[in-house]
């Protein structure tokens, strides 16, 4: 038994971590839902059926079905950290295509969720708007890192300009492929790094 820790404090983290799993294997439940169905055709108690849990459970752990979606937004917006780690072993040459890839592949995995997520951004949907504005900001910050870019000052405030504006303008072309069909993944992609590779190069 590590020093310190007692029976009831062995006891209190099996639970915290059971706790923890549960949370999760909801929030995959409901991810799952809200990538197979529209929005409004998704409720609490679907969920709950779904995850084999008492819908009480779930208010316990999201409190209504708005933040359940924006926590299955989190989910698929931020890069997992299996991503993060192939993104480091990629070369410095190849890292626009590398974050510009990704992006296309989690949107094509999740394609239904998506489609919501730019439908309420457009919509009002400030608090989506909020969490990919942050998943933009973790995604500048890897893209510097991996770019070997050493910004302070003016030149930090610059960057992440750039790269939030740039943000919008991928969901909006993402818009163009998966809502409108004006655009195909290829020309999403084409378009995407040339536009993020002049967004760059003011960094010098």
């Amino acid at each position: 038994m590590p020093r310190g820790v007692g029976v009831a404090g062995l006891q209190s983290q099996a639970r915290r971590m059971d706790a923890l799993d549960r949370r999760e294997q909801i929030l995959a439940c409901a991810t799952g839902l809200f990538e197979s169905r529209p929005y409004d055709e998704v409720s609490m108690t679907d969920i709950a059926e779904a995850a084999g849990v008492a819908r009480p459970l779930v208010h316990h752990y999201f409190g209504t079905k708005r933040e359940i979606f924006l926590a299955a937004v989190h989910r698929v917006a931020d890069l997992p950290p299996r991503a993060l780690s192939e993104l480091k072993d990629v070369p410095p040459s190849e890292s626009v295509e590398a974050i510009v890839e990704h992006f296309l592949s989690a949107l094509a995995r999740h394609e239904r969720l998506w489609v919501t997520m730019l439908s309420m951004t457009s919509s009002g949907g400030d608090d989506v708007r909020a969490i990919l504005r942050e998943s933009d900001e973790t995604t500048a910050d890897t893209l510097a890192d991996l770019l070997g870019f050493e910004l302070s000052g003016q030149e930090l405030v610059t960057y992440h300009a750039a790269t939030a504006a740039f943000g919008m303008f991928a969901r909006e072309v993402a818009r163009e492929w998966v809502v409108e069909g004006r655009l195909t993944r290829q020309q999403c992609s084409d378009l995407l790094v040339a536009t993020l590779r002049g967004a760059l190069s003011v960094m010098g």
